[in-house]
């Protein structure tokens, strides 16, 4: 139904604009469905992280897992609802999480940095930039610029990590690298029942 309205209006921007072209199109109806899909979602996922007393490194979360997943694409969940929870529980959880960590040893925390960056490069080398049937990336040159911006992304949170004074923050940057690098991946895809793009399903050798 969302997807349906958004195409309508987007349709109606196209006979109003004329210069609006089928790759422009593309972009607004997706960004519709962002901001009319998303931004419900964003609210409520607030609202609970507020309740939870955890606004602040919610907050810090979203933040981090952005500048790595726009990069880096990953699987989407069709259904409303289930996109809602398994953000919840990412956001909030990965919060939680980090305050826990804390009570490690500080060579065990930064042993964890070391090994969550190496699994991250693994992860990018073979799958990033992961997109789906929906919203394929066609485009080498894209492609290519979106890889080299998921390495700079993941390089930026560690050393933010390494030399932030706060300990759960500095945890956050870190988990979220990892959540985000397991969301490119084939299991992830399968149990998220999402399709990889043609090319990069090519690229796999998935096809």
């Amino acid at each position: 139904m969302l997807e349906n309205i958004c195409l309508k209006i987007t349709n109606h921007l196209r006979s109003k604009i004329k210069s609006i072209d089928d790759e422009k199109a593309e972009v607004i109806n997706f960004g519709l469905l962002v901001i009319l899909g998303e931004g419900p979602k964003l609210v409520l996922l607030i609202l609970l992280a507020w309740w939870l007393d955890i606004l602040f490194l919610t907050l810090v979360t979203l933040i981090a897992m952005s500048l790595y997943r726009t990069q880096s694409g990953g699987f989407h969940l069709e259904g409303h609802i289930s996109c809602f929870v398994v953000s919840a529980l990412i956001f909030c959880g990965t919060s939680l999480i980090a305050q826990a960590m804390t009570n490690l040893h500080l060579a065990v925390q930064y042993l964890c940095y070391a090994l969550i960056f190496i699994f991250n490069v693994i992860i990018i080398d073979k799958y990033a930039p992961a997109d789906t049937q929906n919203i394929p990336i066609i485009n080498e040159k894209t492609r290519h610029k979106r890889k080299v911006g998921s390495y700079i992304a993941v390089t930026a949170l560690l050393l933010f990590a390494i030399i932030c004074p706060n300990q759960v923050v500095a945890n956050i940057c870190v988990l979220v690298t990892f959540i985000q690098s397991l969301s490119m991946t084939e299991t992830a895809y399968k149990l998220a029942k999402c399709e990889y793009g043609d090319v990069t399903k090519h690229n796999l050798g998935l096809v």
